[in-house]
């Protein structure tokens, strides 16, 4: 198990590197950040090679069936989830620092608890419902009845991602998720394909669904195994009314993220059909590809700005918030460059319909450029407890996201579905920046960094 990062005194922030960070938080950012980007590339490119090849054995309409089912899947997974994910990477890094080792083996079984029942009876809901005849008229019914088995896996596995994020486990957070899963689905449906078989969006979720299952038990297995020795001794404690206090905000706004991931899809796959969906998320896994470094250097920031948000140690925050963000947007810039001048080649990949869309790139790509541009906002708010502003900035965009789409993509289609979603992208950022600068008083957009890192010797 990776030993936790040192925590730094006053007198340990003297020296400085890369651009006036102070060397240990440096030292322990690269560590964190360097194994999770190591996970991440890997991942990516394999999850990006599986979407390619499911995009080319399935055909462009059940590409879109499956984009369309996970997609509906990943949001009705929410509300099992309640927030408790982000809230492990604020609590656990609290309680290990403060040795509340009762509470924190509470809050990991109570959570793990909560979210398995939620997530069943709200798949057994789902099933209901779909037995009932709701999808029956649209081409994706078939295929929700599948995937509505998946949200307890996914639900699971998001909670013990984030729990081993909270305790400074990357390799344990990320290497289920981001490659034991993409490659072992790809691997069996590359076995069915070579026997012959003719795949569809179905085929691809019961395959999903059992190597979810897998990989949820043995990163559960080796999450407890890999636990300090007090925290398993402890007896549990449990304080639900304090605990849910935290995640219900976050749920609120870990909801309205996913949505404003989820909805252009959804939406798309509603008015225009499968082949539009199965496009269009070729195009949006094609642009997210800039987030590869910010999310890489967002989880192995997050305990440590818990940590340091917990001692109080300003001069380390904000250095560290400056260094994140130095470290993230200049690498994803270019990768979003790139994206726009290569975007035909690149989505040829995945086949000949999904070429052409060079528009729907570049519109994609500004969003995210405003977005990366100001930092890790959203975890420096979660681990000073401003959940309740983050909630309401994300479901005000939100809405405003959903009212875009529902005008835009009757019209415009794509354009239209890309349009809302880099407006969105933009304005949430923007505007919970803002509200951190006013509040917390630390400026830690890529300008105020690169400002900072010229003034320091």
């Amino acid at each position: 198990m990776p030993s936790d990062p040192p925590e730094a005194s006053p007198r340990d922030l003297s020296g400085t590197s890369l651009g006036g960070a102070p060397r240990n938080i440096t030292d322990a950012l690269l560590r964190g950040a360097g194994l999770t980007l190591a996970i991440q590339v890997a991942g990516l490119a394999v999850g990006y090679l599986q979407r390619i090849l499911f995009a080319r054995w399935l055909g462009v309409e059940q590409f879109g069936v499956l984009a369309f089912a996970l997609a509906t899947m990943s949001l009705l997974t929410l509300p099992a989830l309640l927030g408790w994910p982000r809230a492990m990477v604020r609590l656990l890094p609290e309680l290990t620092t403060r040795e509340a080792w009762g509470t924190a083996q509470g809050v990991i079984r109570g959570s793990a608890r909560f979210c398995f029942a939620t997530s069943v009876g709200l798949s057994l809901v789902i099933q209901a419902g779909l037995a009932a005849g709701l999808a029956d008229a649209t081409p994706y019914a078939q295929a929700l009845r599948v995937a509505a088995w998946l949200i307890p896996l996914f639900a699971l596995t998001a909670l013990y991602d984030s729990m081993a994020r909270g305790v400074n486990r990357m390799g344990l957070a990320h290497a289920p998720t981001a490659l034991a899963r993409p490659l072992g689905v790809m691997l069996l449906a590359a076995l069915a394909v070579a026997s012959a078989r003719v795949l569809d969006a179905r085929d691809i979720l019961w395959v999903t669904a059992f190597v979810v299952a897998v990989t949820c038990v043995a990163q559960r297995t080796l999450f407890w195994r890999g636990l300090k020795p007090e925290i398993r001794r402890a007896k549990p404690r449990y304080d639900f009314r304090a605990w849910l206090a935290i995640a219900v905000p976050m749920s609120l706004a870990e909801g309205a993220q996913t949505l404003m991931l989820q909805f252009d899809v959804i939406m798309l796959g509603t008015v225009t059909g499968p082949e539009a969906a199965g496009v269009y998320s070729a195009i949006s896994r094609t642009v997210g590809l800039m987030a590869l470094v910010v999310v890489a250097v967002n989880a192995a920031a997050a305990p440590l700005l818990a940590s340091a948000w917990t001692r109080g140690d300003r001069p380390a925050l904000e250095s560290l918030l400056r260094t994140a963000v130095r470290w993230s947007f200049w690498p994803s810039l270019a990768v979003g460059f790139g994206v726009i001048a290569f975007s035909d080649h690149v989505l040829s990949w995945f086949g000949p319909d999904f070429t052409g869309f060079r528009q729907e790139v570049s519109i994609l790509v500004l969003g995210r450029i405003v977005n990366l541009s100001l930092g890790s906002v959203m975890v420096l708010m979660s681990v000073a407890g401003e959940q309740n502003a983050c909630a309401r900035v994300l479901a005000a965009t939100a809405a405003i996201n959903v009212v875009l789409n529902a005008l835009l993509i009757p019209k415009f289609g794509m354009t239209g579905a890309a349009l809302a979603t880099a407006f969105s992208t933009a304005l949430w950022k923007v505007w919970l920046h803002r509200i951190a600068v006013a509040r917390l008083g630390l400026r830690f957009s890529v300008i105020a960094s690169f400002r900072n890192a010229e003034r320091t010797p």
